[in-house]
């Protein structure tokens, strides 16, 4: 826990101030807002007054409450054009003393109106994902504040637990729970002694609609918690303590992405936005890039409609405009000169990741040599354009020991040292 407390604590010395020049206030409405959801380009918020609506990019508000049996909203989550609140619900026990229940209430016309599907699972609904398998059966999947997942195929009325493969013991949260294609992901949060012992957050996947999991933040040897985590297409992008990594293969193998810890995380079309504590960034070509497009603080991004938005906290909302920020990136500057940087990791075992440089277009080679100086492996040699590029190095057939890569390009030739540790 002091890793984290020292890590928000050197952001916060270096943060000051919460507006751009580009960004402009979108007032919340009344109350403390505890969550918001986006429908296409309807924005809602929970908040202690109920659900509010705004359908002109947060200009104005309206509440939409009818059905809801308390206007205090704890979460509050949209699952395609389903959108889920959860409240309380209050009884009286047999000994006549008052009981308090979760309930979940769901609406498919924009919170016109809602009813109650499920009164609760004993734990607070953290996050909410859908999915289509192949024979049309849509499953909605809740991560919960203590208990695991739990899947429902009728709409909410009733839900399974599929928590096989995540720990069974501590304090168990799901912080965050994504679908891609066939592969559903969780950041489960573990605290081994109820409060007071070690914090972990493992990213886990499962393969089989839930009913199995396993852990797959393998960045390093000794792994990483993954506090935030987000899905472009095929890609996975893990954000661990002060560095983020990137998967094309589901989460089987990690290469490190240049841009700092993020706390959220947004995609809008090709282009891939990060909210952390130094600000608001982005990528117009999948995380090889970052422009920094908002200021300090701007961690809790969402996109609706033609704009992003940024949640500041309390009822503060930033927002600009989508198109003026991808336009002020346009294409990422080309480099001046070929570079050959240091593999990573290094050691490795087996996978390794090599960015290079190319500043005009032409043959590029890249092979990996032996100590006797025997070529063991060629994992580039073809036309680049001018650019700047990585690849992964999979040496799963070498044995242990100390190997060399050579890039020549042109005139230019350069030499590194890799170490394959078994």
């Amino acid at each position: 826990m002091k890793r984290i407390i020292i890590f928000l604590t050197l952001f916060a010395i270096y943060s000051s101030g919460i507006l751009e020049a580009q960004w402009v206030q979108a007032y919340g409405p009344n109350g403390t807002i505890n969550s918001f959801a986006v429908c296409g380009e309807n924005l809602f918020f929970g908040t202690n007054g109920g659900v509010f609506l705004s359908t002109d990019y947060g200009s104005s508000w309206m509440a939409v409450n009818n059905g809801l049996n308390d206007t205090t909203i704890y979460s509050l989550t949209s699952c395609g054009k389903k959108l889920f609140a959860v409240t309380l619900h209050d009884t009286i026990g047999y000994l006549g003393n008052k009981v308090s229940f979760q309930q979940l209430s769901l609406s498919t016309n924009n919170g016109t109106s809602w009813s109650s599907v499920h009164l609760g699972f004993g734990e607070y609904i953290s996050s909410l994902a859908e999915s289509i398998d192949e024979n049309g059966i849509m499953s909605i999947y809740a991560g919960t504040d203590g208990g695991g997942i739990y899947r429902t195929t009728d709409h909410g009325k009733n839900w399974d637990a599929i928590s096989s493969g995540l720990p069974t013991f501590g304090i168990n949260s799901v912080i965050s729970l994504k679908v891609s294609g066939t592969n559903l992901f969780a950041i489960n949060y573990q605290n081994n002694s109820g409060g007071g012992g070690s914090l972990y957050y493992n990213l886990y996947r499962s393969t089989n609609n839930g009913l199995s999991w396993s852990q797959i933040n393998n960045m390093t040897n000794n792994g990483n918690d993954v506090y935030a985590f987000g899905i472009s297409d095929t890609n996975i992008f893990a954000s661990a303590l002060f560095n983020v990594w990137l998967s094309t293969d589901n989460g089987n193998n990690w290469k490190p992405v240049d841009i700092g810890t993020f706390m959220s995380f947004v995609v809008s079309g090709m282009n891939i936005f990060v909210g952390s504590y130094f600000g608001a960034y982005l990528s117009t070509n999948n995380g090889i890039n970052w422009t920094q497009v908002g200021s300090d603080h701007q961690y809790n991004l969402f996109a609706s409609g033609l704009y992003l938005f940024a949640w500041m906290g309390g009822n503060v909302i930033l927002k600009r405009p989508l198109s003026e920020m991808i336009s002020s990136v346009g294409k990422p500057d080309l480099p001046t000169q070929f570079i050959l940087n240091q593999n990573y990791p290094n050691p490795f075992n087996p996978t390794t990741t090599i960015n290079y440089s190319v500043p005009k277009s032409g043959i590029v080679k890249i092979k990996v040599y032996d100590l006797l100086g025997r070529v063991v492996a060629t994992i580039v040699n073809e036309n680049k354009p001018a650019g700047n590029y990585n690849i992964e190095f999979n040496a799963s057939k070498l044995t242990s020991g100390i190997y060399f890569y050579r890039m020549e390009a042109g005139s230019f030739s350069q030499t590194k040292k890799l170490l394959l540790l078994k």
